[in-house]
């Protein structure tokens, strides 16, 4: 089953956690290929974008925890 929901879908009374373990999961699949590409060995311009692309999903990660705080606090 391959279900999209939005970030905000997931953590929307997420009082238990489970729709913010569900995105940090899902960024973690997205994260580990990358390091794997890296580590293996890429171009100059290649290791360049794969380090853009980490930096993004890392900074998806912060925010997703962040998010997820605010609306278990009920702020906007």
């Amino acid at each position: 089953m391959n279900e999209t929901l939005s970030a905000f879908d997931l953590l929307e009374g997420d009082h238990n956690g489970s729709g913010l373990r569900r995105l940090q999961e899902e960024l973690y699949t997205m994260k580990e290929p990358i390091r794997h590409a890296m580590d293996a060995g890429l171009s100059t311009d290649d290791f360049s974008v794969a380090q853009r692309v980490l930096q993004a999903v890392q900074n998806a990660e912060e925010a997703v925890v962040r998010l997820h705080d605010k609306i278990s606090r009920g702020e906007s």
